[in-house]
């Protein structure tokens, strides 16, 4: 799986945030899994669950357009709408996906986030780009994972958390 880590960084801060926002008690659960599929590539899935205030279903879809925002949040909870909508867009930059589940007004949400796997190029399709390892003739195959663009661009998901400075927590 690869993603742009920032814009990645962003969307899952969206997700959580809300969560946060709108679960006044209750629960937020963060869970991620790997989905095999067979005759499919595999993807990579977080769902970040809360038992909050949830969301008339009705209203769901309009939640990912901008400056949306539906049913009591519209005057209870600060925010522009912008979150859900930016997220959108940033995942299916990424080639993933964003979606939300709620079976309706006090019983929670869910969102999940859906990373699809590496694009694969089929030989000749792509030029190898600078810094690439081009294979010499009778050389064993070397690495082919391209470099992150200095300004940004994809690069691999960390599998493993690391504290944030200053955090003394035990992990």
């Amino acid at each position: 799986m690869e993603a742009d880590r920032d814009k990645l960084k962003q969307v899952i801060l969206n997700v959580v945030a809300n969560a946060i926002k709108f679960t006044d008690c209750g629960s937020i659960t963060l869970e991620l899994n790997l989905e095999r599929r067979s005759q499919q590539p595999q993807r990579l899935i977080l769902s970040v669950t809360d038992t909050g205030i949830g969301i008339d279903p009705g209203q769901q879809r309009q939640l990912f357009q901008p400056f949306a925002r539906a049913g009591a949040a519209k005057n209870q909870y600060e925010g522009s709408g912008l979150g859900l909508a930016i997220s959108r867009t940033l995942m299916e930059r990424m080639g993933g996906e964003i979606h939300l589940i709620s079976h309706g007004i006090g019983q929670g949400t869910t969102v999940k986030i859906t990373l699809a796997p590496a694009a694969q190029p089929v030989d000749g399709a792509i030029a190898p780009a600078a810094g690439d390892h081009v294979p010499q003739p009778g050389a064993p195959p070397g690495p082919q994972r391209r470099q992150a663009p200095a300004g940004g661009g994809l690069a691999p998901v960390p599998t493993t958390a690391t504290p944030a400075p200053g955090d003394s927590r035990n992990h």
